[in-house]
């Protein structure tokens, strides 16, 4: 097989596993039920994860790596500290629009659930999730602040709390209705928050264009 066909099968395989956990719950739902989502036989799942535990993981892997690619790809676009900032905020707007964030998203909170209770398999991979939700956040305050879009006195650390108890919010407030949540007032109010962060007049880096945005992209 060729690296092409093994990406889309392990892309169809996701996806399948992604819709029955967020649809019966993870541990309801089975390698059986993925393959008949899939359309595929339940040895060809097998051949590509040994075990309904391995499938988990790789679906909250996927749902973490599409949060990294969210930072990666407003750091892209971006010309300026502020471009990178409002474009941070159109992109999860656009991605809340899309059919796999809600499934996503009722993973994630079954998964909080499940550490509430401290009672299941979950509860490793919902505090990686946290934990890396919070560290890109963070990571994407303090590059704003180096260069120059974020006030350098602002504890980055709280204030990626705060956006990512944000986010999970508007997250669960998403699940209470079919329709896609309408967010540009509410991102349009954050970025003017965001914006008015700057830093003091004549407290900016020389240069805004440091090397520190194109690291977002990086992954550095």
């Amino acid at each position: 097989m060729t690296d092409e066909h093994i990406q889309e099968r392990t892309d169809l395989i996701l996806a399948a596993a992604t819709r029955m956990f967020a649809r019966k719950g993870v541990a309801v739902a089975t390698m059986q039920d993925v393959a008949a989502e899939a359309g595929l036989s339940v040895g060809a799942i097998y051949r590509y994860y040994p075990g309904k535990e391995h499938l988990v993981r790789a679906v909250f892997k996927r749902i973490k790596d599409n949060t990294r690619s969210l930072f990666a790809k407003a750091a892209e676009l971006s010309d300026s500290p502020a471009d990178m900032l409002r474009n941070a905020g159109s992109i999860i707007t656009e991605r809340f629009q899309q059919s796999p964030t809600r499934e996503e998203t009722i993973l994630v909170v079954e998964a909080i659930l499940a550490d509430a209770r401290q009672s299941d398999e979950l509860v490793a991979h919902e505090r990686q999730l946290r934990d890396a939700y919070t560290f890109l956040t963070e990571r994407f305050f303090r590059q704003a602040q180096r260069n120059g879009a974020l006030d350098p006195a602002l504890d980055s650390e709280g204030l990626a709390l705060l956006f990512v108890s944000l986010m999970v919010g508007l997250h669960v407030m998403s699940l209470e209705t079919q329709d896609p949540l309408e967010l540009t007032s509410v991102i349009t109010v954050v970025n003017e928050m965001l914006l008015r962060f700057a830093p003091p007049e004549g407290d900016s880096p020389d240069d805004p264009h440091d090397s520190a945005l194109a690291s977002v992209g990086r992954g550095g």
